[in-house]
């Protein structure tokens, strides 16, 4: 019992001596472990507040741009609008200088036009009166030259004065074929003068017989003319118009047998050039 005390105590002592060995050859180990750790936790927390840096600094530059992206686009904005209305002022002015060109070249114009138009009225007078008295002279001529019949003269008075007046009838010839004495007297209704015997191949349409082309200026007396057979080609002015009537009604003329005597040639070729100025009463 007393050996197994000794050699507990031997044991328990031995124990210790060793413990106390271990553990100072492991105590430079542990804080070798110690200071790596101390040195982990210190690089973890130099990163961790690294990163924790760097995610301030990149969340307060995202702030930065975000305020100054709205400021930058709006300035951008309003200076394409503000181009954009330059240009249209330009556009503007450009359209307003043009349109006072225009105006003035409307002007102008109408300055040219209105000075034009004054000198071809006053042209127009001046060759209107100018026409006005060749006409009335040329009408005075023909008034002088009609020959005016007398309600009743004698037959051959009437040959010798038509014959006088143109070279061109054949009327003479054509009234002595027909029979016509001499010394036949022609009556003509009062009112009525006589222009001679007037052939119109087409009814109704008078010709000189001096330029055998229509006198427009001499009208048709209401309901004339009233032949349709050629068979009334004396015509006769009264009141301002002309009208028909057959050869038997007057004394001493007979028509041909053609029935185509030529027009009287109590007419020259002034009548030609007074066309429309005679305006006779209804």
């Amino acid at each position: 019992m007393q050996n197994f005390a000794i050699f507990f105590l031997w044991a328990l002592a031995a124990c210790v001596l060793q413990g106390s060995f271990a553990e100072d050859q492991s105590g430079p180990r542990l804080n070798e472990v110690a200071k790596a750790q101390n040195q982990g936790n210190t690089i973890t927390r130099n990163a961790d507040n690294e990163i924790k840096s760097k995610l301030e600094r990149l969340e307060v530059k995202i702030g930065q741009v975000q305020a100054k992206l709205p400021q930058e686009v709006h300035a951008k904005l309003e200076g394409q609008l503000q181009g954009v209305e330059n240009k249209l002022e330009e556009q503007i002015a450009v359209q307003t200088k043009l349109a006072g060109q225009l105006q003035g070249v409307v002007a102008k114009l109408g300055r040219q036009l209105q000075e034009m138009q004054t000198k071809l009225e006053a042209k127009l007078e001046d060759s209107l009166i100018a026409v006005q008295n060749k006409i009335e002279n040329q009408l005075q001529t023909v008034v002088n030259q009609l020959q005016l019949v007398q309600n009743k003269t004698d037959a051959a008075e009437v040959k010798s004065q038509l014959q006088a007046k143109s070279n061109k009838t054949a009327v003479p010839q054509q009234a002595a074929k027909a029979g016509v004495p001499a010394s036949s007297t022609i009556t003509i209704p009062s009112g009525f003068n006589l222009f001679g015997i007037n052939d119109r191949e087409i009814e109704g349409h008078f010709v000189s017989v001096a330029s055998h082309k229509p006198l427009p200026f001499l009208k048709w007396g209401m309901g004339q003319p009233t032949d349709k057979n050629h068979e009334e080609n004396c015509v006769f002015l009264e009141d301002g118009r002309i009208s028909d009537a057959s050869s038997e009604a007057i004394a001493g003329f007979r028509e041909s047998v053609d029935k185509r005597l030529s027009p009287s040639p109590c007419f020259n070729r002034a009548l030609n050039h007074v066309l429309h100025f005679i305006q006779p009463s209804a």
